[in-house]
């Protein structure tokens, strides 16, 4: 193919009389296009007094018309697509139909293209007048690449022009390849492994440190009280440190039994516990109570006070006082600064009743009714937080209800096996808007005296806890119930009984059913069995 419209190696070369004639007439349109005189260093007297029709043109395409702005093939494309950013391709430059060897002039194959007419005064470069013979263009692109505004057509053998469809559009940005821009994963190179390995070392190192200040707060407990209450904790004799510290946990004296240790541990004073029985407090910390352990056994005086499940306020107030505690129970009672009752769903203004755990606990002599309140609550809480409440809360119980419930089958059960069954009626009934008909609820609203029988006077009594007149719960607990009652009212059997009254003969067992004539029946055979045994229960344990 011919490069730079030079033709094939089989056609003749040009003599230097035509070479120059054509770098004569070159110089002429460049110097008229420009506006200026011709070089006349690139003219030759000879040449100029040559006729310019010795050399042979080739024949114009009939279908354009003279273009008086012709430019040279070479120079203008290559320097209007220099100055576009565009890539360079070797020109198609048509054969005339009456082209023969030696008979059409050709460019000089050593000298740049001629620039094109601009169509804005900014849009190209001015080309050096005279560029280095070595230098050699490279090709140009095909002309259907070219945009529509700016357009190289070649028609005809004569030389390509540019056409210029108004303003010339911005040369498109040439993209520059960015170093390291999408080539290889961050981890490919050494750069990218050695960041990784940094940010991995130092999450591993964050995570240790937090782990770190997480057990020295446990342990040290900088910010922990010396406790409060009373509590008596007897350490056997070749206990370990571990099984010291699981029986202060249990007691409540202190948060940890595995923090106790390693506490003890750390600070070298596990080997100096000596066994014995010690008056410790409410939740100490582990490093007062492990110096309370250091310094020995109390040698003191106390007294031991057994609350049964089921007793209310008013019948643990007058235990306490028959045990010498100093001070009014109701009153210690009433409030305490360690449980507000309204966290649990109560409403406001209630007594700590339901919340008095029942438990066998040991106080010092003289110790008051407000270290017994103190220690009371502190098993509630600690036993209550094991209790799983899901079941109850989809229910749409409060933990208040659900203690509420709890103390009534406290008072109504007699077998732990039994308790789930009772809460399945309460709830069952509280269901179906049904009465929940409970004595026990009856007897707290007229003084709490469960000793005494029910009379016809009594069931009439209009109180918030006749549970025969009103629908609902209890305005408040009425007891204070054990683990298993607590367990009971959150986890219900799934039993349809409406009804449950005591089988005669037996030792406290009911007879349950979802007929209310079925309950009249049971209900007279306990009546007949009661009156046979002298007015006494009928049962048999």
């Amino acid at each position: 193919m011919p490069r730079f419209g030079r033709s094939s190696p089989s056609a003749r070369d040009r003599t230097p009389e035509e070479r120059a004639r054509d770098r004569a007439e070159r110089e002429q349109r460049r110097a008229s296009r420009e506006g200026r005189a011709a070089d006349p260093h690139m003219l030759d007297a000879n040449d100029l007094e040559a006729p310019l029709s010795d050399v042979q043109q080739p024949a114009a395409e009939p279908a354009l018309a003279p273009d008086p702005a012709r430019v040279d093939p070479p120079l203008g494309a290559h320097q209007a697509r220099q100055d576009l950013g565009w890539p360079d391709e070797e020109p198609q430059v048509p054969a005339s139909p009456d082209y023969a060897p030696g008979s059409q002039s050709e460019p000089e194959p050593a000298a740049y293209p001629e620039p094109v007419p601009e169509p804005t005064p900014s849009a190209y470069r001015e080309p050096d007048p005279e560029p280095s013979a070595e230098t050699v263009p490279p090709p140009l692109p095909p002309s259907d690449s070219v945009p529509a505004a700016i357009r190289i057509e070649s028609g005809g053998g004569a030389e390509p022009i540019v056409e210029a469809g108004g303003t010339a559009p911005p040369a498109p940005p040439r993209r520059r390849r960015r170093r390291g821009s999408g080539q290889r994963p961050e981890g490919s190179s050494p750069a990218g492994r050695a960041r990784i390995v940094r940010r991995v070392v130092a999450g591993v190192v964050v995570g240790l440190i937090v782990a770190v200040l997480y057990f020295a707060f446990e342990t040290f407990q900088p910010f922990h009280g010396s406790g409060h209450g009373q509590v008596t904790v007897v350490v056997p004799k070749g206990a370990s440190v571990h099984q010291i510290g699981d029986e202060l946990a249990s007691r409540g004296v202190v948060a940890s039994g595995f923090f106790f240790y390693l506490h003890a541990r750390l600070s070298g004073g596990g080997s100096n516990i000596r066994p014995g029985s010690y008056s410790l407090q409410q939740d100490m910390s582990y490093s007062a109570a492990l110096t309370a352990l250091h310094k020995g056994p109390t040698v003191a005086r106390t007294i031991t006070i057994t609350i049964v499940p089921g007793m209310d306020r008013a019948g643990i107030a007058r235990l306490a006082r028959a045990d010498g505690l100093t001070g009014s129970y109701l009153v210690a009672s009433a409030h305490s600064a360690l449980l507000n009752p309204r966290r649990y769903g109560a409403p406001r203004g209630v007594s700590l009743e339901g919340f008095l755990f029942p438990d066998t606990f040991q106080l010092r002599v003289g110790a008051t009714s407000r270290q017994l309140v103190d220690e009371q609550l502190a098993d509630f809480k600690r036993h209550f937080a094991t209790i799983n409440l899901g079941e109850a809360r989809r229910l749409h119980l409060t933990a208040y209800d659900v203690i509420t419930v709890a103390s009534m089958v406290e008072k109504e059960a007699s077998l732990n096996r039994e308790r789930p069954l009772i809460a399945a009626v309460i709830y069952n009934r509280l269901r179906g808007h049904t009465p929940l008909g409970i004595d026990a609820t009856v007897l707290y609203g007229l003084g709490g005296d469960f000793t005494r029988p029910l009379t016809t006077a009594d069931l009439a009594r209009d109180t918030p806890y006749n549970t025969r007149l009103h629908q609902g719960l209890p305005p408040t607990p009425i007891s204070s119930p054990a683990l298993a009652s607590l367990v009971a009212a959150a986890h219900p059997a799934h039993v349809p009984y409406l009804y449950y009254v005591v089988k005669p003969g037996t030792c406290g067992e009911d007879a349950f059913t979802t007929s209310y004539q079925q309950f009249l029946r049971d209900a007279q055979r306990y009546q007949s069995a009661k009156a046979a045994n002298g007015g006494r229960a009928p049962q048999h344990c």
